[in-house]
């Protein structure tokens, strides 16, 4: 894991400033925090972690998707920007 980032800065930081790739780091960066979350929720209410996935991540899970495809289209047209921000300045 990356000191500066986590996970999502590092996938987003290194190669293309691709729109997939903003994307995908936004979606690797709520996976842990999707399990997390349901392996607490199985916690609290004793459920078996199937079930806690099926009733607490699943119905939600399209938003995080919108959410990633929303941030990579953000983060793609901020990086286009000539506001001299790090990512602006790499090598692309």
């Amino acid at each position: 894991m990356e000191e500066d980032g986590g996970e999502t800065g590092a996938v987003c930081a290194r190669g293309r400033t691709s729109l997939a790739r903003f994307v995908g780091g936004g979606l690797l960066g709520v996976a842990p925090i999707n399990a997390l979350g349901a392996a607490w929720l199985a916690a609290q209410l004793h459920l078996g972690l199937g079930t806690a996935l099926t009733a607490g991540v699943a119905p939600f899970a399209w938003l995080d998707v919108l959410k990633a495809v929303a941030a990579g289209l953000a983060a793609r047209s901020m990086v286009n920007l000539p506001l001299g921000l790090p990512a602006a300045q790499r090598g692309r």
